[in-house]
C-alpha cells in the first residue's frame, strides 16, 4: 500500500498517533506540577554587532547565573544573574576564533587555539581576568581543520590533543598533552593514525582516553590505552557532533546519521535523521537511536540529565509537501526548519520534544545544560533574515522545554 493512499483510509486518530511515535523514536507522556509551572524561564538575544556570531561555551556559575562565551569578530565573555541580565560583558580584540573552550576546575575558563608554530593556551578566572598563557612549539598539520582541542582531568589539570605534521606521508600523529592546573606539562604522546583525521573532541577514560577524528567524510572514535595503543572502535559515515562523558564513565555521542553517501571523491548530504549513540566505558556500543522525519534532521549538542536520561538539541527540517504525513496535528507549523529540542530517557526513547521560534537558528553551533530548578538553558545564534540582528540567544527553559518568560523568542 503507497503511504499517501495510507492516509486516505479512515484510520483512527489513536493508531496515526501511534505510527507518528514510532517513527520518531518513542512517545511519552509527563505531567507538569505545580512547583515545575514556576520554573524559571526567558529569553535573552545579546547582539554582537557583527555580521555572525556563535556560542563557544555555556554554564552555570556558582551563585546561580549563567557563563557564556562567544565569538563574532572578537572573543567575548557573558556573565547572567538567575534571571537572564547581563552582569559582566568583556571581550578581547586579538583572541582569534578558539578551537576549544572548557570549564577549568576554578571556575573560569580554559581556551585553546593551533597556529603555524604549535598551540597556545589562556586560562581565564571566574571574572575574565587573564590568569596565565603558555604557548607549547611543535610542527603541527598544515591545514586549515588542524585544531588544538582539550578537556578536563579529574586531577584538576587537562588534556590537549592536536595533530602534527609527518614528512613525506599523508598520515599524522595525535599528538596528546597532559598539563597540570597551572599549564605546566606534565608528559606528552605522539600516535600514529594512517588515515590522518583531524581531532574533533579529545575525552579523559579512567584507563586512558578517547578521540573523535574525522577525515573528510568518515567519522571515528578511537579509544587510547594508559601505554598509548590505539583501537579504532567506531567508524560510520555518520557526523558527530558532540560526545559527553556520563557517570559509569562511558559517553553519549549525538550527530546525524543516514545523510551522507560518497559520489568519488565528495560526500553528498541528503535525508538524515538525528542520532543519539551510547557506549560503555570500554567502548562498546549499548543503543543507538534515531529520530526525525521525511527530511533533513541532525543533533549538536546533547547533556546527560539528572533522572539518568539525555537532553539533546538539534534542528528538525519539515517540508510543506510531506509534514501532513508525519507531523499531522501541524505541532512544527509551516517554518522549513527549526530548533529541536528532545527529552530522553536513559534507554534513549522520546519523552517529549519542543521547537523554538524562527528567530532562534543554530548553524550547527549550539549548547544546552541541566539547571538547578529542574529545567535547563541553551545557548545558539540568532536567525538574521528574521530580525535582522547578529548576535547569540540565552534561553531559560521550563522542566518541561517551554519557555513562555519575558524575551523568550
Amino acid at each position: 500500500m503507497e503511504l499517501m493512499n495510507l492516509f486516505k483510509k479512515p484510520i483512527p486518530a489513536l493508531i496515526l498517533i501511534s505510527v507518528f511515535c514510532v517513527l520518531l523514536g518513542g512517545c511519552g507522556t509527563w505531567k507538569i506540577s505545580k512547583d515545575e509551572e514556576k520554573t524559571n524561564s526567558w529569553g535573552v538575544l545579546y547582539d554582537t554587532n557583527h555580521i555572525w556570531a556563535e556560542p563557544r561555551y555555556l554554564g552555570r556559575t556558582e551563585d546561580g547565573g549563567y557563563l557564556v562565551a562567544g565569538f563574532s569578530n572578537r572573543f567575548f565573555l557573558l556573565k547572567l544573574d538567575n534571571n537572564g541580565n547581563i552582569v559582566l560583558e568583556k571581550s578581547y580584540g586579538k583572541l582569534k576564533n578558539p578551537d576549544s573552550v572548557i570549564r577549568s576546575h576554578e571556575g573560569g575558563l580554559v581556551i585553546t587555539k593551533a597556529f603555524d608554530e604549535g598551540i597556545r593556551i589562556i586560562n581565564l578566572d571566574r571574572e575574565g581576568n587573564r590568569v596565565w598563557e603558555r604557548t607549547y612549539y611543535c610542527s603541527l598539520k598544515k591545514s586549515d581543520k588542524t585544531k588544538a582541542i582539550a578537556a578536563l582531568t579529574a586531577d584538576g589539570g587537562f588534556l590537549i590533543g592536536a595533530n602534527t605534521h609527518m614528512e613525506e606521508s599523508y598520515d599524522s600523529n595525535f599528538l596528546i598533552l597532559k598539563l597540570d592546573r597551572t599549564g605546566k606539562k606534565i608528559w606528552e604522546k605522539n600516535v600514529l593514525d594512517e588515515r590522518g583525521g583531524d581531532i574533533e573532541y579529545i575525552y579523559p577514560l579512567d584507563h586512558g582516553f578517547i578521540i573523535h577524528t574525522f577525515d573528510g567524510g568518515r567519522h571515528r572514535i578511537i579509544m587510547i590505552d594508559s601505554e598509548g595503543k590505539s583501537y579504532n572502535i567506531y567508524s560510520r559515515f555518520e557526523y558527530f557532533e558532540s560526545i559527553r562523558p556520563i557517570k559509569d564513565h562511558g559517553f553519549v555521542m549525538i550527530g546525524c546519521a543516514g545523510g551522507y553517501f560518497p559520489i568519488g571523491l565528495y560526500y553528498i548530504h541528503s535525508n538524515s535523521d538525528l542520532c543519539v549513540s551510547r557506549f560503555d566505558k570500554d567502548g562498546d556500543k549499548i543503543w543507538r537511536r534515531r529520530y526525525g522525519g521525511p527530511s533533513v534532521d541532525c543533533g549538536y549538542d546533547i547533556h546527560p540529565t539528572k533522572d539518568g536520561g539525555y537532553l539533546a538539541i538539534g534542528e528538525i527540517t519539515t517540508s510543506m509537501k510531506l509534514e501532513h504525513l508525519w507531523d499531522p496535528a501541524g505541532f512544527f507549523g509551516p517554518e522549513e526548519m527549526r530548533v529541536w529540542i528532545i527529552k530522553l530517557d536513559k534507554n534513549g526513547y522520546l519523552i517529549w520534544q519542543r521547537t523554538l521560534g524562527e528567530e532562534v537558528c543554530i548553524g550547527e553551533i549550539a549548547h544546552i545544560i541541566e539547571t538547578d530548578d529542574g529545567g535547563y538553558a541553551i545557548a545558539a545564534p540568532n536567525d538574521f533574515k528574521v530580525n535582522k540582528i547578529n548576535g547569540i540567544w540565552i534561553i531559560k527553559l521550563d522542566h518541561a522545554g517551554r519557555c513562555a518568560g519575558p524575551g523568550c523568542p
